[in-house]
């Protein structure tokens, strides 16, 4: 792996079998997604697909013939549904769409007014009582570590990256705050009181706002889409709309 080059890993086009636009008019609304069988959204998607929600993400999608147009969901082979969108801008999605949201490690690439206009839309497209859980890399975990000089914690991360397809980190805990700031394309860090300061900032109750463990929180469904090899870095939080 060349590491002076992981600034940014983030693909502009992934690559599917089949794709099959819906003629589904936008706004998209919450019947709709009844019909499809879509509960939840998920943010920050890339390719990695789920069938219980929509997925979304800016990279263009394409079978080879015909490739993704910006604000239409199309449906990928047996894997999924899918909008490219940039979702800190207006989405072509109806008010209370979804009972539910999530995203990955997806906060931490939009910049803090980037992160308060896409939490906006959120809020907007998720029905009132519906959650929000949000994953990131844990700004408190790592400085916590570094000032320990907690070796063993910098190992492990170097470990679950070489399990990612990114081998060959060094351990050094100066090299590896500085790639969770300078890799991937990230562009804000956040710990829980960030965020509760983001959620605060975006209509949110900050109240609500709660921190859980990987594969734990209020809704088994949503819990589910966590990945383990990011479970050593992560945080893990929940809002109610």
């Amino acid at each position: 792996m060349d590491w002076d080059a992981a600034e940014s890993l983030l693909p502009e086009t992934f690559w599917c079998a089949t794709l099959r636009e819906l003629h589904d008019p936008p706004p998209y609304d919450r019947d709709l997604m009844r019909s499809l069988g879509l509960p939840g959204v998920q943010f920050g998607s890339m390719n990695r697909l789920h069938r219980s929600c929509l997925n979304l993400d800016l990279c263009r999608v394409s079978d080879g013939v015909q490739t993704s147009a910006p604000g239409r969901i199309y449906e990928l082979e047996r894997r999924g549904y899918y909008l490219q969108k940039d979702a800190t801008r207006p989405l072509p999605i109806a008010d209370g769409a979804f009972d539910w949201a999530y995203s990955e490690h997806f906060v931490e690439h939009l910049g803090l007014r980037g992160a308060i206009a896409w939490l906006r839309e959120v809020r907007r497209v998720v029905r009132t009582g519906g959650l929000v859980r949000i994953t990131t890399p844990d700004l408190r975990r790592y400085a916590q570590a570094y000032l320990a000089g907690d070796t063993a914690f910098f190992a492990e991360h170097a470990r679950q990256l070489a399990a990612m397809g990114l081998p060959g980190a060094p351990v050094r805990p100066a090299w590896m705050v500085n790639q969770l700031f300078r890799f991937y394309g990230h562009r804000w860090i956040f710990d829980a009181d960030e965020l509760r300061h983001l959620a605060a900032a975006a209509g949110f109750d900050p109240a609500t706002l709660k921190e859980y463990r990987f594969g734990e929180g209020q809704d088994p469904a949503v819990c589910k889409l966590d990945q383990a090899v990011r479970s050593d870095e992560s945080l893990y939080v929940e809002l109610v709309v």
